[in-house]
This record gives C-alpha cells, structure tokens and sequence, in this order.
C-alpha cells in the first residue's frame, strides 16, 4: 500500500511540476529564443546561475533538515511550531544576507559576471533569490502535509504568471534580458506573499527548540552542498563567458536547458519519494532503495537517449535557426543529466542515514574537478570543453554516491545490470549522434524513423539480456495502471486520502 502511495504521489507532484517546468520549456523558452538574441540568452544563463547561488546561500539548508526533522516531532502543535520556527529563522537569516549583498555585493558580481552591470540587474536578481524563499517553505510545507491539489494549484499559477509577465515584458516592451529578470522578480514577490499567506494560517509560531540543534547541524553540511553545487551545475556558464563570445554561451545554455528536462522528472520521482522512505524501517528501505535505483537507471537512460536523439528537431521547435548548434551540448550533456538524476536515489539513502556530511564532500569534490577541468578545456575546445565537463561530473557524482549509498546502508545492487543498461545507453546514443550528422539533410520522415528504431533496439538489447523486464519489475506494473487509469485530478485526492 505504500510503494502504491509513493506512485500516486509522483504523479500528483509530477503533474505539478510539468506545469511549473513543462511550461517554461514549451512556453517561456520559445518566446524567449524568438525575441531574445542567442548574447542576450547567455546573459539570461548567466543571472539565473546567479540567482540560484544566491538562494543556496540564503535557504542554508533548512528547508531540507525541516523536511527531514518534522516527522519526528507529533502530529498537530509541536509540528506546526517547529515548521514555524525554522521559517522565522531562515527569514531572518535570508534578509541579513540581502541587506549584506545589496550593500557590498558589487565587486563579487563584477568579478562573476561581465556582461550584466551591477546597477542594472542587481536588485531584480537579489530581491528575487530572498522572496523565492518563502515559495520553498511552502512547498516543503505541502509535501510535508501531503496537499498535492494546494501544491499543483501553486504551480499552475506560478506558471502562468511567469508567462505572462515575460510576455509582457519580453515581447511587448521588447525588454530582452531586463525583461526576463523583471519577469522573475515580479512572480517572486507574488508568490512569496502568497506563500506567506499560507504558511501563517497552518502554523504556530511559538519557539519549539527540540532538535533546532540538530536541525542546523544537518543544514550545515546541505548548505555547503548546495552552495559548492552551484560550481557543479553553473560554474562552466560563468567561466565559458571569459572564453567564447556571448552567443556561445547563449547556445550553450540553451542545450543544457533542455537536458534538463530529466531534472525536471527526477525533481518530481524525489518530491514522492522523500516522505514515504524517511517513513520507513531500515530494512524495508534497503528493499525499496534497491528496487528503485533499478527503476531510476531504465527510466533516466531511456529519457537521455530520447532527449540526445531528438536534440534536433527539438531546437527546431522550440528555437529559431540561431540555436541550431545546441543540439550536440544536449546529445552530450543528456548522459551527464542522467547519471546526476540517477545519483538522486543513493543520494536518498546517505540523507536517510543521515550522513548529510558526505553529499557536502562529494559536492565539494565535484565542484573541484569541475572548475578545473572547464578550466582545462573551455580555453582549447571552446563550448564543447564545457560539455564533456557536464557528463564527466555527472558520472563522477554518481559513482561516488553509490560508493556512499553502499557503506552506510548496505544496499544489495545488481552491478551488472546497472552498468550494462548505461553502456548500451552511451552506444546507441552515440551511434544516433554520428549517424544524425550523416543523415541530417535527408527527409525528415527518414531520420525520424531511424532514430526510432535505434530507441527500439535499445529496448530489445535490455529484453535480450534479461534486464528488462523482469520477475523484479511485476511490483510496478499494477501501481503505474492504476496512475493511468485514475489521472493526475483524481490522485491527487487519493494521497491526500491516504
């Protein structure tokens, strides 16, 4: 009944989050490309790294230990107070930090970013990364209480609000990067009142100290982790506008966008998945883990291969002829994606061992061989540097992690398996990449077809080998029918039932 609860709940919070992201995929991206020039998307790329460094710094972490700390106090007032607590606290924190920034931020951002003047885009990017914080507060706060309908209803909105002010902003006033970063700061302050609003009618707020130690001592290690992180996803934008022309980055960042795509499915298997493991026994979340990790591995593969093949006709969709070279940064980048996604799961289980400390080292790691292998590259391979660097991190992240899920939890692992679904992944992949550049003038109908069949063939190879399906994978069939047959309006009630 609770491995059935985890799969309502991603589709519920997938749903969610398809609205939120899919949108600005399908939706902002175009608009965007069409009215932007690919310099001016690469100045886009470049303040939305910024802004995610600046939200990793001013959460600290603690929205991640509230979530993992609030199911251990009772249901009812001590929760509620606790959640209170923390919130007031990180507000506290978070406008400290932005009165700092505002006030002596300007050397740091000269020297991260270029092409964006500190007085033209400052207090848009700033001011937006302290109001996002409030959104994740109750974000955590829904998936806490189990209230997917409230939380699909956010995304919803938040999507189509972000759509129309880049409307707005972008397509009317022809406002180009400054209207995107507008677009952002506007939807933040809307939705960080909203989220405000609801946060102060489910909580209490009266000090409940009772693992407030622990609960920074576990933030501590998750803040370091996402503030070194940053260098792991968005250090080669920073670093490739030293070496290449604006519109490079702009490419480059495009690619890399749509890749992640898997990010955005991943983001929404973790929100379900999250609550029902920390709800669990050690030994039936080694079952589960194990079990999962198997999934995760088919599933992100099969989405790296879909994405790296159809890399092509996607940008022609969805950009105009300027972004055309971007389809090698997703062919390349989409295997990196997946192994990141993949780590998730082994991720899950360090958390759930609570060696937060561990993530931070291996974040930190990463970060290193990041900035020096962009450092390395970028300067003789331009763009391309940075996207190798993009795979070889994602392998080395998840590599590290299963090392990790494996000392501290012990979980059972057909390696075998494991590693000959990514291999068969990587060849088909790079068979469709080399053969797309030979076929790439032929009818479109051709190339579709092939690279159809070469997805077929990836799927036939894991039948042949006895990887999928298998006598492992009956547990899932009547849990994924069941979110088929009900839809995403009717689950959302059902885990708010369960």
């Amino acid at each position: 009944m609770k491995v059935r609860r985890l799969f309502l709940g991603f589709a519920a919070y997938g749903f969610g989050d398809f609205i939120l992201g899919g949108l600005g995929f399908f939706i902002v991206m175009p608009l965007l490309t069409h009215f932007v020039t690919p310099a001016e998307y690469g100045i886009v790329a470049s303040l939305n790294a910024i802004n995610l460094m600046l939200v990793s710094i001013m959460q600290f972490g603690i929205p991640s230990a509230v979530f993992r700390y609030y199911f251990l106090y009772e249901k009812g007032h001590s929760r509620n107070a606790f959640f209170g607590s923390m919130w007031l606290f990180s507000l506290f924190l978070s406008g400290l930090m932005l009165l700092i920034f505002q006030l002596f931020g300007r050397s740091t951002w000269d020297m991260l970013i270029r092409v964006a003047p500190f007085s033209v885009y400052a207090q848009y990017v700033i001011s937006s990364a302290f109001f996002q914080i409030s959104a994740i507060f109750c974000s955590v706060l829904l998936r806490a209480q189990e209230r997917p309908r409230l939380f699909v209803l956010m995304s919803i909105a938040q999507a189509l609000c972000y759509i129309v002010l880049i409307y707005y902003h972008v397509v009317v006033l022809k406002q180009g990067a400054l209207g995107q970063v507008k677009s952002s700061f506007y939807s933040s302050l809307l939705f960080a009142s909203i989220s405000a609003i609801i946060l102060i009618s489910n909580l209490r707020f009266q000090p409940q100290l009772r693992h407030f130690r622990e609960s920074l001592s576990f933030a501590a290690p998750i803040f370091l982790t996402y503030l070194i992180g940053f260098f792991v996803t968005r250090a080669n934008v920073l670093i490739l506008q030293y070496f290449v022309v604006g519109g490079i980055v702009g490419i480059f960042a495009l690619g890399v966008q749509l890749s992640n795509i898997i990010y955005m499915i991943s983001g929404a298997f973790e929100k379900a998945w999250q609550p029902f493991l920390y709800s669990l026994s050690p030994d039936r979340a080694r079952i589960v883990l194990s079990q999962y990790l198997r999934f995760s591995v088919l599933i992100f593969i099969f989405l790296a291969l879909v994405m790296g093949l159809f890399a092509s006709e996607i940008i022609k969709v969805l950009a105009t002829r300027n972004y055309s070279e971007a389809w090698s940064v997703v062919a390349i980048t989409a295997i990196g994606t997946a192994c990141v996604a993949i780590s998730a799961v082994p991720a899950g289980a360090i958390y759930y061992a609570k060696q937060s400390g561990f993530i931070a080292w291996v974040t930190f790691a990463m970060a290193i061989i990041n900035v020096g292998i962009n450092l390395l590259l970028i300067p003789y391979l331009g763009m391309m540097g940075a996207v190798f660097t993009n795979m070889l991190v994602g392998i080395g992240t998840l590599i590290f992690n299963m090392w990790g899920m494996h000392k501290y939890l012990k979980i059972k692992v057909n390696y075998q398996h494991f590693l000959t679904t990514i291999c068969f992944g990587v060849i088909i992949l790079i068979i469709g990449s080399w053969g797309g550049i030979v076929w790439s003038n032929s009818i479109i109908f051709v190339s579709l077809t092939i690279k159809c069949l070469l997805l077929l063939c990836f799927c036939v190879l894991l039948w042949l080998f006895g990887i999928f399906p298998s006598k492992e994978d009956r547990w899932m069939w009547p849990y994924f029918m069941s979110i088929i047959r009900i839809g995403p309006y009717k689950i959302q009630n059902k885990v708010k039932n369960r």
